[in-house]
Formats: structure tokens, C-alpha cells, sequence
């Protein structure tokens, strides 16, 4: 038997090997850039804050009742975190000259909880203001006063929440311009709310924070002309007396500030929300520490409620105690 073979002549890639060569290389810049875009759209998955339900807390209902998914979804982490940083101490800035005055604030209203010749929370007084925290019950049912006392490290903590809620007010709150990106959605490309959309400060309270920042920025400009001189410290210290007040009257705006059940209408809740994110991993925190900064700033408005109290009874306008009440009431 024979075969018949066909010479088959072998055609030329057009352009030669130079042709072969760039179509190659045109290739793998093309599967070399799909990979770097499949690296950026997953980068921007992961910081994007999604749903609870691949998370432990989605075992909690009240974190999903609350709405805070359906307040935060959607936000990039990175600035969720950086929303309520706090400015290094010594930083420049107007907003570091507030949390310095905020510290010295809180560190004032928790020297009158104890025992001494400062001291004006009463046991009465205590108990009334245990009513701030539905859970101080203790194991017989019983109601357990308010305690102030705090180690040094929770209470470092504690202030780190205020601190951290005046930078939120700051960067949010009070600007007219955006701190969150837009919220896109990954069904339809809609743009959904961001928390500027949602949250209604009042008139009074934006007014108080444009005198707070004034202020501020008056007592920055001192201090870098060198005016704070040793003949000008009772000017110092009034200026830096009514820094404080004023931050305490904003607190008080917003502690008494109602909405219905439009809650993160209230600049606070809205700060409330932002602490489920856990800074150091950005991914959800884990509902018992999430309960521990719920704690943090339920105490720090308590104690405020006290000293905002004492100081209008030094004012003349009424007892602590009594006080007191009126803001439970």
C-alpha cells in the first residue's frame, strides 16, 4: 500500500516574527492589566462596608434592628476610620485645640464626683442618674447608682470616645462639604445616602459649633503671636473658660436633641454607628466591645449631665439634684 502525501507549504505570520513578538506582548499587557483592575475592584470591595450577615454579630438582632447596617452600608472603611480620628497632641489645628479643651473639660466634671471638699455627687444624685443606663440592675433587681470611677486606662478610654465623637461633629456634621464618598449600589449603580444626607443638626447647634471654632481659632492665633504672655493669663484663662463652656453647651444640644424614630438624624447616633467598624482591622467589631463603646459614651453623657448641672447650681439656677431629674424627665 502507498500513501499520497500533500506538501503543505508553511505560510508566514504576517509581519514575521516581529508581528508574532508585538501580538504577544499586546497580550500579556492586556491580561497583565485585567489582573491590576480585578486587584482594584477587589481592593474596593473589601473597603466597603457590607451587610452582617457573614459576620457573628448578624446573631445579635438589635445591631440589625438599630439600622445601623442600612446607615453605614455601603461606606468606604478608610473613612469610616479616619471620620473620627483624633489630631495628634501638639498638632496645629483648630480641631486639636478643641479636644484639648474637651479633655480639660471632662477631667474638671470627673474631680467633682468625689470625695473632697470639690465633691458635689450625692448618692440621691448617683441614683438618678443610673437611670441614663438601663443596665446598672444587679442581681437581686436592684438598681445600682451611677459610678463614676474609672482606671486610669478605661478612663483614657472613656475621654477617647468624646474626643473622638468632636472630631466625628468636625468632619461631618459640620462642614458643608462631603467627608464620605458616594454610596453606589452594585445592582443598579444607583447612588444611595451618604450620612451627611441623613444627619439634621439644628440651627443652634451649627451656631454653637461656629462660635466653638472661632474661638478656637482665636486662641491658636494667640498663642502663636505670643499674646498668652504672663500679664495676659486671666484673659487666657477666660478664653479657654468659655472654649469649654460652649463645647459643654453643644453637648447638651445634643444630648436633649429628639427626632422620633428618625435616630440617625441625631449627629450622636450617627457617631454610635461609625464605632462598629473597628479601626485597627476595619472589619466589624465584635458585639461585646461594640456594647463596651456604647457604654463609653452613655457614661461620658452622664457624667455630663451631672456637671452641667452643678454648674448652673453655682449659677444660681437650682440644685443639682433637681437638676438632674429635669434632664431624666
Amino acid at each position: 500500500m502507498w500513501q499520497r502525501y500533500f506538501e503543505v507549504a508553511r505560510q508566514e505570520a504576517e509581519g514575521g516574527e516581529e508581528g508574532q513578538t508585538a501580538q504577544k506582548d499586546d497580550l500579556f499587557r492586556t491580561q497583565e492589566e485585567d489582573i491590576r483592575q480585578a486587584e482594584r475592584d477587589a481592593a474596593r470591595h473589601a473597603d466597603r462596608v457590607h451587610g452582617f450577615d457573614a459576620h457573628v454579630s448578624a446573631v445579635v438582632p438589635w445591631l440589625r434592628e438599630t439600622g445601623i447596617v442600612d446607615h453605614i452600608h455601603g461606606l468606604k472603611k478608610d473613612e469610616t476610620r479616619t471620620a473620627n480620628t483624633v489630631p495628634r497632641p501638639g498638632e496645629e489645628s483648630n480641631l486639636r485645640t478643641m479636644i484639648d479643651a474637651m479633655e480639660s473639660l471632662l477631667q474638671n466634671a470627673y474631680r467633682l464626683c468625689f470625695d473632697g471638699p470639690d465633691c458635689m455627687l450625692t448618692y440621691q444624685c448617683r441614683a438618678v442618674l443610673s437611670r441614663f443606663q438601663h443596665l446598672q440592675v444587679d442581681l437581686t433587681g436592684k438598681t445600682r447608682p451611677f459610678d463614676p470611677y474609672k482606671g486610669p486606662k478605661s478612663l483614657t478610654t472613656y475621654f477617647g470616645i468624646a474626643h473622638r465623637f468632636v472630631s466625628y461633629f468636625s468632619r461631618v456634621v459640620a462642614p458643608d462639604k462631603y467627608h464620605f464618598s458616594p454610596v453606589t449600589s452594585l445592582d443598579d449603580d444607583s447612588e444611595g445616602k451618604r450620612p451627611e444626607d441623613v444627619i439634621k443638626a439644628t440651627d443652634e447647634q451649627l451656631a454653637v459649633w461656629q462660635d466653638i471654632d472661632q474661638r478656637a481659632r482665636q486662641q491658636r492665633t494667640n498663642e502663636q503671636n505670643g499674646e498668652n504672655d504672663d500679664d495676659d493669663d486671666d484673659d487666657d484663662d477666660d478664653s479657654k473658660k468659655e472654649l469649654k463652656e460652649r463645647l459643654l453647651e453643644l453637648w447638651m444640644l445634643l444630648i436633649c436633641h429628639t427626632t422620633g424614630a428618625r435616630r440617625y438624624e441625631l449627629p450622636l447616633l450617627s457617631f454610635c454607628a461609625m464605632l462598629s467598624v473597628k479601626p485597627s482591622t476595619r472589619s466589624w467589631l465584635e458585639p461585646g466591645n461594640f456594647n463596651s463603646s456604647l457604654s463609653a459614651i452613655i457614661w461620658v453623657v452622664t457624667l455630663l449631665v451631672f456637671y452641667d448641672s452643678t454648674l448652673k447650681e453655682k449659677q444660681g439656677h437650682g440644685e443639682t439634684l433637681k437638676l438632674v431629674k429635669a434632664y431624666w424627665d
